[in-house]
Order: structure tokens, then C-alpha cells, then sequence
């Protein structure tokens, strides 16, 4: 973490140069001028941008790392520029100034310092390690060009810090060689022509680079401020601290220009007057270099080039890793501690929660054991005033099923007396009067009901039994002619497999006549069977039709027998029933007069009988009013003390009420102060979730974001380094192929050679023959 908050980046303040703050800042505006405003139109710009520029893969890895950094610490309410302009003020030291109504970009530093060491650093050119020479005419020659219209190509330092991770020392570039040989370049003669280009063999008049350092169309003016310090040069004896050391000061590489590379070659005038200003102890002789010296020269320097990015490619690994592991093992201890802090206050909490437990068990216990006793005591209370009040109840009801019982035992008297007296009599008279004749009535009535049955059952039998022989009879009659066919058709099959058996044992040649002939008999027997059954179907034909007319005929026949004995039945049957209905009316009229008497017999004995009754209930009333009397002052004395003990139990049920009122009401206060420290640990518990929730939500968008980012930039990337594996791949075919010509040249040339040695050998052999 940086001092103001911010969590630390691969990126310093050397790898954000002018160039790419601007286009930064180009990429911002396009984002903010966009209608997106996510982290999608941000990089959408990005793309844009690269496009147009056509920026290297590394400058497309810092402005990579500088969006993410920059995505990574947004803030709420702040567009993308504030947000670019405190990002590089926060975490880069960088001041810029942004000022919409402007004309375009422009970069300050600061004066004081450029004053003093600027131009010290940058009075000489240095020389730099490539295999470009200047000798080489068509390395940066373009199409249609002459030397003076030829294009510059801007090159960044091949021995350049990696990425920011290299010290302040590691930035400097050791020169390759002493300073008369970069001076004597000065003074190189012109050549005419190197592989058809004319130009010089060094750069032409140099031009002073003492101008804006970078300037952009865009839609508002940029400032930018550092706040370093840049190291400054001396002049003096010493050779460690003077122009003459072998190593430069520290300075922005992407605006070194060398002569014959990417600037113009100065002429002897100028570069006389900037030697002469910049170094006053002496003058060198003129170097010359040939073609050998530069390419040994230039292969040394390649060579240191490779073993100095090998080393800090290997610092910056180590570097890194250093790093990673001091922030694995600083998260450990983090992890640690919180998860010390985190177990100490859970077990704080569970201590305390447990001390509550205890003290509350305790209060509840004191509580209820106080509630038992005074339980007890009402239960005690209660008990005795339950049994008083069950005495007198029991009491006053046995009084009551003892007049109860009295009373129902004089009724009982009273009404068995009255029962023999006049209703046992007057039953017993009826009953011996009636008992003869109904007895006889019933006796003729079951008789007559009996014979009935048992005519109708006989006639039924005798009629199921005479159909059911009729029905069998003709049932024998129909299948008789089948069964006969039948046992004919058995007995002739098993004659005929007799035959065939007797056949089977005859001899062979007189056994062809033989079978015509049981089967012309066969035949004939069978056709007179055949004969034999359609006659005598015609004959059982004949036969059903003359036993249908004779059932027809007896049917007649019996209908005419029975006719005058059921006319006869039927006259008696009605006489019998006029008889009876006489003999009813007869009976009902005697019953009638009989019953006239008896009930003025009644009325005289329920008279008489009513008079003794009243008389009775009257001395019975007289009894009863005393009875009453005694039995309602009885019931006042006991209602009195009824009312007393009645008085005495409220007034102790109030009190018992009103202390189990006081304990509910306890009861409820504790049971309110328990839920409202329950209500309590679940809102705390409620808003730590909430809480956790959000910030799970903020995490995972966070993540999704970068794995966006991540998938977006990786993208890219593979696309960008299959295009330059495929470059490669193609530029190793060429090689391939350049190998292959030189080999067969080279072949040739010694083939050539050997034949000519050869040839010249065989003429002076020939010539000494």
C-alpha cells in the first residue's frame, strides 16, 4: 500500500512518459465523451486509440496496466478525468493540469532543474548498441525518397530500464567507446552512393531539439508537472562526475536522437561550436573506423546489450518474487492475527454469554422457588375450603334424596293401593269375559289359514311334479333319435377298426381287392343308415306334432273337469264369508252392550274412588305443609352459613387472583426483556449479514471486472503475438531460404574452384608430359 491508501502497481513515474500520458488522456476523453459509462466504453476507447497510433506491444502494456490501476481505485460520483488526474497525482506524483477551452497538450517539467541539467545530459549523442549502420544505404530508405525527404524512425533504447523495475543505475547507458571516436564522426567524408542511395556515411547538420516537447489536437489543454529531481552534471577535474564518464545521467530515453539513426548528421560548423562549448580540455584527432572495427564493434555491443537485459530480466524476476513472498508472508501474519483477534472475541462473547446464562438460571430459579412456596401455601388453602364446601354439599344432598326418597315411597304406596283397588278388578273382569271367545276365533282362524296353505303348497307339487314329467318326456322323445345315431355311428367305426386291423394282417397281393370291397360295403351300409335316420326324422317329426295336439287336448280337457268344481269352491268360499261377517256384526253388537254397562260401572267406582282420594291427598297435604315448613327454616340456617363461607372463599380467591396477576405481569415484564435483547442480537446479526452481503456483492463485480478486463487484454495479446509469431515464423523462412543460397553459392564457388585447380593441373601435367 502507498502512503495515501492506494495498493502498489508494477508501473513507476519513469514508465509514464509525456507520450503516454497524452494518450491516455486521449483514451479518457473518448471514454468520457462516450454514452457508456462503464469499464467496457473505458477500453472500447482504448482499442480506438491503438488503432489509429499503431503502438508497440510494450507502450500497449503500460497504458494496459495504467486503466486497470486506474479501474481499480474509482470512487463514487467521479467522472473518468478527475479520476485520471488524481490517480497520477496520488499514486505517480504527477501534476496535471487540464484546461477544456485550451488548444491542445502541453508539457512542463520543471524549469529550475531543466535549466541546470538538461542540456548538460543532453549536450553530447550518445553512441548506442544496433546492427544498423549508417553504411547500410537502404535500411531506412522509403519507396520514392531521396536522402533528404528519407523518414526518421523513432527507436526505442534496446538497453532501456524493463518495465521500471531496474535502479536508478541500471537506467544509465554506458557508452561503447571514447569520446574522439563519436567526435571524429564528425568529419567523415561523403560517400557517393551505398547500395544506389546517395547520403553521407554519418547524419547531417544537426538540428537543435530545444522546442515543445509534444503537442496533440485535442479538445482541451494538458499540463503535466513532475516533481522530481533531475541530476544534474558537473564540470571539474574528476572524470567520475564530469561529460567524459562512461555512463549518462538518467533521462527520458524515447527523446535521445543519434546521428545516423534516427537524426540528421551536423555539419563540421555546428558540431565544431557545440564541441568547442561542450568540451574545452581538447581537441581529438579524427577517427576513421573501417567496415570490420564497426561490425566487430557492433557485435560486442550486442552482445553486452543481451547480457545486461539477461541480468535485469533476471533482477526484475527476483525483484518480483522477493516481493510476492514478503506479501505472502505479510498476508500470513495478517491472517494470523485477525484470526487471533477474531477467536479471542468470540470466546469473550461466549464467556459473557455463558455468565449471563448463569446469572439468569439463578434469578429464575430464586423466582420460581419463591412462586412454589407461596403455591403451596394456596394449594394448602384451597384444599381446606374444598373440603368444607364438599361436607356441606354432600350434606345438604343427602338431606335432599331423603325427602326424595319419601316422597316417592308414599306415591308408590299410594298408587299400588289404588291399582288393586280399581284397575286390577275391572282388567281381570274383561279379560274372563273375552278369553273364551277369542280363544275360539283363533283357534278357527289358525285352522283355516293352516288348510289354506297347505292346498295351495299340494296343488303347487303336484303341478311342478306333472310339467316336469311332461318335459321329460319330451325331452326323450327329441334327443332319443340322436342317441341312437350315436351308438350306430360307434359301434359301426368300431367294427371298421376291427376291419382295418384284420386288413393289416392280410396278405399283400389280395389286399387291394379286399379294401375296395370293405369300402364298397362300407359305402352301402352307410347309405342305408343315412336312408334309415331321414326316415326316421320324418317319423319323430310326426311324432312331436301329434304329442303338441294331444297336451293341447288334455289341457282342454282338464279345464273342462275343473271348471264346476272351482264354480262350486268359489259359491262355498263366499258363503263362508258372509257367514263370518254375520256372525261378526253379531258378536261386535253384544261386545258393544257389555261395554255400555261396564263403563257405568266405572264411572260409579272412579267417582267413589276420587272422594277417597281427596280426602287422602288432603291429610297427606297437611303433613307435607309441615314437612315444608321444618325443611325451609333447615335450608335458612344452612344458607346462612352457607353465605359465610361463600364470603370467606371470594375474599380469599380474590387474593390468590390478584397474586397471580402480580406474577404474570412479572412474568411478562421478563418474558419482554428477554425478547427485546433477542430482537436486539437479531438486528446486530441482521445488519452484519446485510453488511457481508454487500460487500460479497461488491467483490464479485469487482472480480467479474477484472476477469473482464483480464480476458479482454489476454485477447489481445494472443492475437497481437500470433501476428508477430506468424512475422517471425516468415522472416525464419526467409532466413532459411538465404541460407540455402548462400550454401549452394558458396558450394559452387568451391566446386568452381577445385574444377579450376583441377583443370589447371591436368594442363601443366600435360604440358611436363
Amino acid at each position: 500500500m502507498t502512503p495515501r491508501g492506494y495498493e502498489k502497481t508494477d508501473l513507476t513515474r519513469d514508465d509514464l512518459t509525456d507520450e503516454v500520458i497524452e494518450t491516455l488522456y486521449e483514451i479518457v476523453r473518448r471514454a468520457q465523451s462516450s454514452a457508456d459509462n462503464s469499464s467496457r466504453a473505458l477500453f472500447a476507447a482504448y482499442g480506438a486509440v491503438l488503432e489509429e497510433q499503431g503502438l508497440q506491444p510494450s507502450d500497449d502494456i503500460v497504458l494496459h496496466r495504467f486503466l486497470f490501476h486506474m479501474q481499480q481505485h474509482r470512487r463514487q460520483g467521479e467522472d473518468l478525468v478527475e479520476r485520471f488526474g488524481r490517480v497520477l497525482k496520488e499514486s505517480f506524483d504527477i501534476d496535471v493540469e487540464i484546461n477544456e477551452d485550451g488548444e491542445g497538450i502541453e508539457v512542463t517539467t520543471n524549469l529550475d532543474a531543466t535549466r541546470n541539467g538538461a542540456h548538460a545530459s543532453l549536450g553530447r549523442y550518445s553512441r548506442r548498441g544496433s546492427f544498423e549502420s549508417f553504411f547500410d544505404g537502404t535500411a531506412d530508405k522509403v519507396a520514392g525518397t531521396d536522402y533528404g525527404d528519407s523518414s526518421v524512425r523513432t527507436r526505442r533504447g534496446s538497453h532501456g530500464a524493463l518495465n521500471g523495475y531496474a535502479s536508478e543505475w541500471e537506467r544509465r547507458r554506458a557508452r561503447s567507446d571514447s569520446h574522439a571516436i563519436a567526435h571524429g564522426q564528425t568529419s567523415l567524408p561523403v560517400r557517393n552512393k551505398v547500395n544506389g542511395n546517395p547520403r553521407r556515411s554519418v547524419s547531417g547538420a544537426h538540428q537543435s531539439h530545444r522546442k515543445r516537447s509534444a503537442s496533440m489536437s485535442s479538445r482541451g489543454s494538458l499540463q503535466i508537472r513532475r516533481n522530481d529531481h533531475v541530476i544534474q552534471s558537473r564540470n571539474g577535474g574528476n572524470d567520475e562526475s564530469s561529460d567524459f564518464t562512461d555512463r549518462t545521467t538518467s533521462l527520458d530515453l524515447s527523446h535521445v536522437q543519434i546521428p545516423g539513426v534516427n537524426a540528421p548528421i551536423p555539419d563540421d560548423r555546428h558540431g565544431s561550436r557545440q564541441d568547442s562549448r561542450d568540451h574545452l580540455q581538447y581537441m581529438p584527432e579524427p577517427y576513421r573506423p573501417s567496415d570490420t572495427r564497426l561490425l566487430d564493434e557492433a557485435k560486442t555491443l550486442e552482445e553486452q546489450r543481451l547480457h545486461r537485459v539477461t541480468r535485469q530480466c533476471i533482477q526484475a524476476w527476483r525483484y518480483r518474487t522477493q516481493k510476492v513472498l514478503s506479501a505472502h508472508e505479510h498476508m500470513d501474519n495478517l491472517a494470523l492475527a485477525y484470526r487471533r483477534n477474531v477467536l479471542l472475541r468470540v470466546s469473550f462473547t461466549l464467556i459473557r454469554e455463558a455468565v449471563a446464562i448463569k446469572r439468569n438460571n439463578r434469578e429464575t430459579n430464586r423466582f420460581f422457588t419463591r412462586l412454589e412456596t407461596r403455591a403451596d401455601k394456596a394449594r394448602a388453602l384451597f384444599l381446606l375450603t374444598k373440603s368444607f364446601t364438599h361436607w356441606a354439599k354432600c350434606a345438604e344432598d343427602e338431606v335432599e334424596r331423603t325427602s326424595v326418597a319419601r316422597r316417592h315411597i308414599l306415591r308408590t304406596r299410594f298408587f299400588n293401593g289404588w291399582r288393586e283397588i280399581t284397575v286390577i278388578n275391572e282388567l281381570k273382569t274383561q279379560h274372563f269375559v273375552l278369553g273364551r271367545f277369542v280363544r275360539k276365533w283363533r283357534a278357527k282362524a289358525e285352522a283355516v289359514y293352516e288348510n289354506e296353505a297347505i292346498a295351495v303348497a299340494h296343488y303347487e307339487h303336484n303341478l311342478a311334479r306333472r310339467v316336469f314329467k311332461d318335459l321329460k318326456m319330451k325331452y326323450f322323445n327329441a334327443y332319443a333319435p340322436q342317441w341312437h345315431n350315436q351308438s350306430i355311428k360307434m359301434v359301426t367305426l368300431r367294427k371298421m377298426v376291427e376291419i382295418a386291423k384284420l386288413l393289416r394282417e392280410r396278405a399283400t397281393w389280395a389286399s387291394d381287392q379286399y379294401e375296395r370291397s370293405v369300402l364298397r360295403r362300407a359305402f352301402e351300409k352307410w347309405q342305408h343308415e343315412t336312408v334309415t335316420v331321414q326316415s326316421q326324422q320324418v317319423r319323430a317329426n310326426e311324432h312331436q306334432r301329434r304329442m303338441q295336439m294331444s297336451w293341447a287336448f288334455r289341457t282342454l280337457q282338464k279345464k273342462a273337469q275343473l271348471g264346476p268344481l272351482l264354480r262350486q269352491f268359489q259359491a262355498r268360499n263366499n258363503d263362508r264369508r258372509i257367514k263370518s261377517a254375520f256372525q261378526t256384526w253379531i258378536k261386535d253388537a253384544q261386545l258393544s252392550r257389555q261395554a255400555r254397562n261396564v263403563d257405568q260401572l266405572r264411572i260409579l267406582r272412579n267417582a267413589y274412588t276420587a272422594w277417597n282420594d281427596r280426602l287422602r291427598s288432603k291429610v297427606v297435604e297437611d303433613r307435607i305443609n309441615d314437612r315444608v315448613i321444618i325443611n325451609s327454616l333447615y335450608k335458612w340456617t344452612l344458607a346462612s352459613r352457607v353465605s359465610l363461607f361463600k364470603r370467606v372463599h371470594d375474599r380469599q380467591l380474590k387474593e390468590s387472583k390478584f397474586l397471580t396477576w402480580v406474577t404474570k405481569a412479572n412474568q411478562r415484564a421478563d418474558t419482554l426483556d428477554t425478547a427485546e435483547r433477542r430482537f436486539a442480537k437479531f438486528k446486530k446479526a441482521q445488519l452484519l449479514r446485510t453488511c457481508l452481503h454487500k460487500m460479497e456483492i461488491i467483490t464479485s463485480e469487482k472480480r467479474r471486472e477484472e476477469f473482464a478486463i483480464l480476458a479482454d487484454y489476454q485477447q489481445k495479446l494472443k492475437q497481437r503475438i500470433f501476428e508477430k509469431l506468424k512475422e517471425r515464423y516468415t522472416h525464419f523462412q526467409q532466413l532459411n531460404q538465404w541460407t540455402k543460397d548462400a550454401r549452394f553459392y558458396v558450394l559452387s564457388k568451391r566446386t568452381l574452384k577445385i574444377w579450376g585447380e583441377a583443370t589447371q593441373h591436368a594442363r601443366r601435367n600435360r604440358r611436363r608430359i
